[in-house]
Order: C-alpha cells, then sequence, then structure tokens
C-alpha cells in the first residue's frame, strides 16, 4: 500500500494496493488473463484482448472506461450490471464526471490518471458509502490497454470489481494492512 496515493486531506480516499497483495481469485485471474495478452511487456490491444475472453462470472463486475484525457476523464463504453447494482446506478456512455457523489469523480479520476501515468496495472480499495449505515467497500482492479498499435497510447481502462458490505472481507482478501475503520473521520 502507498499511503500518499488517494490522499485529499487527512484521510484518504482510497488505498492502492500493490498486487502481490491482492488474494481476491477473479482478480487475480483477470490479471493473469490480462498479462498473457501482453506482448513484450507491452500493454494489450484491445480486440486482442476483449469481454469474451474472460469468465462469464467475472463480466458483471467489469467496467472498460474510454479514455479522453478531456475534462471527465473519459467515457464508461461498459459497466457491468454488478457494479451498477452496488453503486445504485449504471454508467454505460456517460463520464466520470457524472459519477455521485463528487468523491467518487475525484478519486476514480486520481486512480485513472495514476493507471495512464505508470501504463501498468493496479488495485485500489475504497469505501463506497458516506454514512456509517451505508458502508459498502470496493477492492478495484484497473488494467490498461490501448487500441492504436501506431502509438501505444492507453485509451482504454478494463477494470473488475469485488465488492462487499463488509470490510472485514475486503481486509481478508488483501495481504496488507488498510484502516477502512476511519474513512470519514
Amino acid at each position: 500500500m502507498t499511503p500518499d496515493d488517494g490522499q485529499l486531506g487527512k484521510t484518504p480516499d482510497f488505498y492502492r494496493v500493490d498486487l502481490k497483495h491482492m488474494r481476491i481469485a477473479d482478480l487475480c485471474e483477470a490479471l493473469a488473463f490480462w498479462e498473457a495478452k501482453r506482448p513484450d511487456d507491452g500493454l494489450p490491444v484491445w480486440g486482442h484482448l476483449n469481454f469474451l475472453d474472460f469468465d462469464p462470472r467475472i463480466l458483471p463486475r467489469m467496467i472498460l472506461l474510454d479514455v479522453d484525457l478531456e475534462p471527465g476523464f473519459g467515457t464508461y463504453r461498459y459497466w457491468g450490471t454488478r457494479v451498477a447494482s452496488f453503486n445504485a446506478t449504471d454508467m454505460t456512455g456517460r463520464r466520470v464526471s457524472q459519477l455521485v457523489p463528487l468523491r467518487h469523480v475525484s478519486y476514480s479520476e486520481s486512480q485513472y490518471q495514476w493507471i495512464v501515468d505508470h501504463r501498468e496495472p493496479s488495485l485500489f480499495v475504497a469505501c463506497l458509502g458516506e454514512k456509517s449505515w451505508d458502508k459498502k467497500y470496493e477492492a478495484m482492479l484497473r488494467m490498461p490497454c490501448h487500441s492504436d498499435l501506431r502509438t501505444n497510447a492507453i485509451d482504454r481502462i478494463l477494470s473488475v470489481g469485488f465488492y462487499d458490505d463488509v470490510q472485514q472481507t475486503i481486509k481478508d482478501f488483501v495481504d496488507v494492512d488498510i484502516d477502512l475503520d476511519n474513512y470519514f473521520a
């Protein structure tokens, strides 16, 4: 975990976790598949890597973002049904800047920017709920892709999420110490 990633104030809005600490089977499987599609340590090409390659049980938890780096960062090409259910909205065809609440926009853009800047996948852990009675936790694996072989620019980010209402479930699958108790202190 890197302590300064996701810091918007004194408390982090999310934690970035090194992939070697990830223990969520579906996310590990998705990462292994992404890595198998990497040519010579480059980035997978979206088109050589696509939804149909993944296990059907993972599809409802997938998100595909078309990155344009304009205000709003990009448009969601695909927003899986499990993601929509857990977030109570379907963002397909909408921009990152349209997420609610505003805190979700800020930390999502920060996570996507980290992926673009570092050109490697990473795991991000966050609390979605903002009330003590409505805390929902996510572990989100984000993986860069590109579709233009000439530029190799990251123009797609594929994400696979793991969600739970119980923070201990997330803690059990992420092998680092994360303070999920004090998000909104």
